[in-house]
């Protein structure tokens, strides 16, 4: 994400991401206490849903979704993914970041599913047809999946696309 000029951090709590490089990112999240913390250090914020992103198409050359997917109920990842898809720019990069099912994962009680990357993958880079949900119109390519290890467990992945 280093090479795009204005990435859009959904789910973007006190701004740990937004820091990275504040002139260029902007947080979205629900929780208006962390947005306040944002605020209070002079970071870009915007109080909005991931599921309903407000901003214009192709707004953002860069999307960023750590550690969100996780707390949706299946329709509402999916609802997520086409938003995404909408701001994203074309040639635009896509990085989620979510945790798998392992022993912990039920440790924090707003996890509601894992998505593993195969899921995600499913609506934005494949071709075949799914009987739930329609794929979503905008192709995406994967760039690069990397998982995240726990003592020798699978614990989590970070999906990185690139919209066609």
């Amino acid at each position: 994400m280093r090479h795009c000029r204005r990435i859009l951090d959904v789910g973007c709590g006190t701004g740990e991401f937004i820091k990275l490089s504040p002139q260029k990112i902007v947080g979205l999240d629900t929780n208006r206490q962390t947005l306040s913390i944002c605020r209070r250090q002079g970071l870009k914020v915007k109080f909005g849903s991931a599921i309903k992103i407000s901003y214009s198409p192709a707004s953002f050359d860069g999307l960023h979704c750590s550690h969100v997917i996780e707390h949706f109920q299946p329709k509402q990842v999916y609802t997520f993914l086409k938003a995404a898809s909408r701001v994203l720019a074309p040639k635009g990069i896509l990085v989620i970041s979510s945790p798998v099912l392992w022993s912990g994962f039920y440790n924090n009680l707003t996890h509601i599913k894992p998505y593993p990357p195969r899921a995600i993958t499913r609506y934005l880079v494949e071709t075949a047809p799914d009987t739930t949900y329609p794929n979503i119109t905008a192709k995406f390519k994967l760039v690069t999946l990397h998982w995240r290890y726990r003592y020798f467990t699978k614990t989590g992945y970070t999906l990185v696309l690139k919209k066609c």
